[in-house]
Protein backbone atom coordinates (compact mmCIF):
# COMPACT_ATOMS: atom_id res chain seq x y z
CA UNK A 1 0.00 0.00 0.00
CA UNK A 2 2.78 2.43 0.87
CA UNK A 3 4.47 1.81 -2.50
CA UNK A 4 1.24 2.48 -4.39
CA UNK A 5 0.17 5.53 -2.39
CA UNK A 6 3.72 6.97 -2.42
CA UNK A 7 3.15 9.44 0.42
CA UNK A 8 4.68 9.71 3.88
CA UNK A 9 2.54 7.86 6.41
CA UNK A 10 1.65 11.09 8.24
CA UNK A 11 0.10 12.51 5.04
CA UNK A 12 -2.20 9.55 4.30
CA UNK A 13 -5.86 10.34 4.91
CA UNK A 14 -8.96 8.18 5.24
CA UNK A 15 -10.01 9.27 1.75
CA UNK A 16 -6.69 8.12 0.29
CA UNK A 17 -7.13 4.74 1.99
CA UNK A 18 -10.69 4.43 0.70
CA UNK A 19 -9.53 5.20 -2.83
CA UNK A 20 -6.67 2.71 -2.51
CA UNK A 21 -9.02 -0.07 -1.38
CA UNK A 22 -11.56 0.75 -4.11
CA UNK A 23 -8.83 0.72 -6.78
CA UNK A 24 -7.41 -2.52 -5.39
CA UNK A 25 -10.85 -4.14 -5.49
CA UNK A 26 -11.46 -3.00 -9.06
CA UNK A 27 -8.03 -4.07 -10.33
CA UNK A 28 -7.80 -7.48 -8.70
CA UNK A 29 -9.82 -10.62 -8.21
CA UNK A 30 -9.90 -10.07 -4.44
CA UNK A 31 -13.09 -10.96 -2.64
CA UNK A 32 -14.94 -8.59 -0.32
CA UNK A 33 -13.63 -10.64 2.61
CA UNK A 34 -10.07 -9.91 1.49
CA UNK A 35 -10.83 -6.20 1.08
CA UNK A 36 -12.45 -6.12 4.54
CA UNK A 37 -9.40 -7.86 6.02
CA UNK A 38 -7.10 -5.32 4.35
CA UNK A 39 -9.24 -2.48 5.70
CA UNK A 40 -9.04 -3.96 9.19
CA UNK A 41 -5.25 -4.32 9.02
CA UNK A 42 -4.83 -0.75 7.75
CA UNK A 43 -7.15 0.56 10.47
CA UNK A 44 -5.15 -1.27 13.14
CA UNK A 45 -1.86 -0.01 11.72
CA UNK A 46 -2.94 3.63 11.70
CA UNK A 47 -4.53 3.32 15.15
CA UNK A 48 -1.21 1.92 16.41
CA UNK A 49 0.67 4.83 14.82
CA UNK A 50 -1.72 7.29 16.43
CA UNK A 51 -1.03 5.83 19.88
CA UNK A 52 2.67 6.56 19.49
CA UNK A 53 2.37 10.05 18.04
Amino acid sequence: MLDVVDLPVNEITIEILRNYLADYKNNSNASMVTIDNMRSVLLSFFAWLYCFS
